[in-house]
């Protein structure tokens, strides 16, 4: 997955999640107010769009890259920890090299934030991923 920024995942997250909103509209407006269906997609047409940007800017924000440098040193149980911290947060290990390993999220990390890349060095770890999720592990193993 490539990294985006905060307009691409924005952008992203708005375009994926526009027909669903507008399924979602046009069915409040066949049961509440008695239209047809062209009446009801008419009036829930633009109104989706917007709920779709506002949702895509707000999930952009939480979901744009960020790269965090974690101080730890090089401990047996450091990746312990940081395998514990990562499943978490709903992410499960996909590649491993030597010294950068890659989380995919599932469907409680959030399938549209992205993977959080690990790199390991003797003495910090450097996460890159989507803002929310990188500060939070990083504020979870600074606390152990």
């Amino acid at each position: 997955m490539k990294l985006r920024g905060y307009l691409g995942t924005s952008f992203m997250i708005a375009a994926i999640m526009w027909l669903p909103f507008l399924f979602i509209m046009m069915v409040l407006y066949l049961y509440s107010y008695s239209l047809d269906i062209g009446e009801a997609f008419r009036n829930s047409f633009l109104t989706s769009i917007v709920v779709a940007a506002m949702y895509g800017a707000i999930l952009g924000f939480l979901y744009r890259i960020h790269h965090v440098t974690v101080l730890m040193p090089d401990v047996p149980e450091r990746l312990e920890k940081l395998m514990l911290e990562t499943a978490k947060l709903g992410y499960h290990t996909t590649n491993k090299s030597a010294d950068i390993i890659t989380f995919a999220p599932n469907i409680y990390g959030g399938k549209l934030a992205g993977n959080i890349s690990v790199l390991l060095t003797s003495e910090k770890l450097v996460l890159t991923g989507p803002w929310y999720h990188t500060d939070t592990l990083a504020r979870n193993l600074k606390a152990q």
